[in-house]
């Protein structure tokens, strides 16, 4: 931007003045004083740091552009939270662009590629790592830093958006996984509900005694959502590859291998329906057919909706092996990123942190997932609150405590591939078509075919 030389010799005096007044305060840290020069630090903001910070306090009419995917839930709290932040900051309009959750990554490789990226990008683990090596994204440590803002974060949720000593995103919500419970079928039973200390082998027979009956009328012991995806680092030792090293670690490894064992025998006998099947029963959870079922914090409206007072559920923390250790579950962390190419990466930092720092903002995000705000999911309030229209006030603490059981959540480039081949090995051995060792000789075999 031009700064006129009047309006440039009144913000050198004030910047001479300020920092006696603002000591402590969210001021710019002293080494980026001398705008233009090359940053030699990490810790140091860009060179347009302080003419961006000027924009953002000012009347200056700025707009944002940013690009964010979701479900009809997400779609909506975004709408809701950008409506906000433009009425807090009248100077600046968020220009948004929605695109559906298959097409996401083509669409950034395309902003990418024809210089067109938005200032605020919604990105994941998984589709940070396909283009963190082009220099897409900003290094948001200085503004982190400055900004004490990781601290202020839920401890952990920064590492998947880590690389090489830089971050390029900041947590905006965390989509947990959990295990649902019918209560009814165990009061039925007279079985006592699961709890935060139940084992594998508690819930395997639950999943074997909850089992009965025939056809339409069957109650399933437990439902085994993405079963594929589950197995390839269920207890988070050593995952189905070395994503790092790009190495296959499909054979040899017994975590891998009591992961894949345990989820097809209980496919297998009954327990559970084959992804294949799952459609025929008409729905999961929310039917009343299952006793358990694994959930993920996206289900919970759309449940509350389906079931309302049918039948009584509630949630508790994945189970864990006396042996190979807790389950962990595919990390879904959403986070913002600011394009390396913005001009207005202060006014885009403002955004960010209005979504991720702001209790008022961080209580609609717990409608689609759990809040990374450190200060409110901890609170009484965040567990308790819940809208009027919830007929079920479900265990959200179980939610929150597995926040940091997550593993990897590669799905995108030659990942893709290998799971491919992994979910059909899967369903060939839960429909008994092949043993589960022949399955992971396959397996190896066609990922280092792929990692080749």
């Amino acid at each position: 931007m031009v700064i006129k030389m009047e309006k440039f010799f009144r913000s050198i005096a004030l910047f001479l003045i300020v920092p006696f007044v603002l000591s402590g305060c969210n001021s710019l840290p002293s080494n980026t004083e001398n705008q233009g020069t090359d940053i030699q630090t990490e810790t140091a903001l860009p060179a347009d740091a302080n003419e961006n910070t000027s924009a953002v306090a000012s009347e200056e009419q700025i707009t944002l552009t940013f690009s964010y995917w979701g479900d009809k839930n997400e779609l909506a709290c975004k709408e809701e939270l950008i409506k906000d932040f433009e009425a807090a900051h009248p100077n600046i309009k968020i220009e948004a662009t929605y695109t559906d959750g298959v097409t996401y990554h083509t669409k950034l490789q395309t902003f990418f590629t024809s210089q067109t990226a938005p200032d605020v990008i919604s990105i994941a683990g998984d589709i940070m790592y396909d283009f963190v090596e082009e220099g897409v994204f900003e290094d948001l440590t200085p503004y982190i830093e400055r900004d004490r803002a990781s601290e202020k974060w839920v401890d952990g949720s920064l590492n998947i958006f880590t690389k090489n000593g830089k971050i390029y995103a900041a947590p905006y919500v965390s989509k947990v996984f959990a295990m649902a419970y019918n209560k009814d079928i165990f009061d039925a039973a007279g079985l006592a509900y699961p709890t935060e200390s139940w084992t594998e082998e508690d819930f395997v027979n639950i999943a074997w005694q909850l089992t009965e009956g025939e056809g339409v009328n069957k109650i399933y012991g437990t439902k085994l959502t993405d079963g594929a995806k589950m197995i390839r680092d269920l207890y988070g030792q050593m995952p189905l590859y070395d994503v790092d090293n790009k190495k296959m670690q499909a054979e040899g490894n017994e975590y891998f291998r009591h992961a894949f064992s345990l989820y097809t025998d209980l496919v297998i006998g009954g327990c559970s329906p084959s992804e294949l099947e799952t459609d025929s029963i008409g729905g999961g959870f929310e039917t009343g057919k299952f006793a358990t079922a694994i959930c993920a914090t996206w289900d919970m409206n759309s449940w509350e909706k389906l079931i309302g007072d049918s039948f009584e559920w509630d949630i508790v923390q994945l189970p864990s092996n006396t042996v190979y250790g807790s389950w962990t579950y595919p990390s879904y962390i959403d986070g913002m990123a600011i394009s390396s190419t913005s001009e207005h990466k202060e006014a885009a930092w403002e955004f960010i942190k209005w979504n991720t720092l702001s209790e008022e903002s961080q209580k609609k995000v717990s409608e689609i997932g759990v809040p990374v705000l450190k200060s409110y999911v901890e609170s009484e309030s965040y567990l308790n609150d819940f809208p009027d229209s919830y007929a079920v006030k479900y265990n959200k603490k179980a939610f929150v405590d597995m926040m940091d059981r997550v593993a990897g959540q590669e799905s995108l480039g030659i990942w893709a591939k290998i799971n491919d081949e992994l979910t059909k090995q899967y369903n060939a051995v839960s429909l008994s078509q092949t043993t589960i060792d022949d399955a992971i000789a396959v397996l190896q075999e066609k990922g280092e075919s792929v990692l080749k």
